[in-house]
């Protein structure tokens, strides 16, 4: 649902500015391309249970939150 990953994105965003990281810093980590972490924050791709897990960590937020 399209709305749904806008709204995991504008977290992502939030959480990830919030961090003091760009988006090739979370890209790196998650082993994913600058495009491709953009398209997930922008809400056009939809996030793998993968990088799901992996995110709150890396941004330092429980997964709750996402």
């Amino acid at each position: 649902d399209f709305w749904m990953r806008l709204a995991v994105g504008k977290k992502l965003r939030k959480f990830r500015e919030r961090a003091g990281l760009s988006q090739q810093e979370i890209a790196d980590r998650l082993r994913l391309s600058k495009v491709a972490y953009g398209n997930l924050e922008r809400g056009t791709s939809l996030i793998s249970l993968e990088h799901l897990v992996r995110l709150p960590a890396i941004l330092g937020v429980r997964i709750t939150f996402l």
